[in-house]
């Protein structure tokens, strides 16, 4: 019986013990956060690490819109050239046409042989005073 009574006194004493352990452990963990309360605390390290998430993020979206807006002045210039080259390429058409035309023509009046039946009608008209003449 003096067993139980001693391991039952010992008991209370001993979780007393226990618990100041555990007390004095708390009081350090709470020392050390309170050196270093800004950068120890978990919280504060995932929230300056979105922050410079969301910055880097926004510079990458802000340097994209910049060259989507060179691309797009550059598209708007090609479009506009592009245009202009059409309207040139039509009117050669159009010339081509007329010219491709005009050998036909020639081609057609060559073989007609207007200019030999003008030399034969000149040559007539010049030898008409002679035979009217003496």
């Amino acid at each position: 019986m003096s067993e139980v009574k001693s391991r039952k006194k010992s008991g209370p004493k001993g979780a007393l013990a226990d618990l100041g352990k555990r007390s004095e452990g708390g009081k350090n963990l709470e020392a050390r956060d309170r050196r270093g309360a800004g950068w120890v605390d978990p919280r504060t390290g995932v929230s300056l690490l979105s922050l410079g998430t969301c910055l880097g993020l926004a510079w990458f979206v802000f340097q994209q819109s910049e060259k989507f807006a060179k691309v797009e002045n550059q598209y708007q210039l090609l479009k506009i050239e592009t245009k202009e080259f059409q309207g040139l390429q039509s009117k050669i058409n159009l010339i081509s046409e007329k010219c491709q035309k005009s050998e036909a023509i020639m081609e057609q009046l060559k073989s007609f042989q207007i200019i030999a039946h003008l030399r034969r009608l000149q040559e007539e008209i010049y030898e008409v005073p002679r035979m009217a003449g003496p």
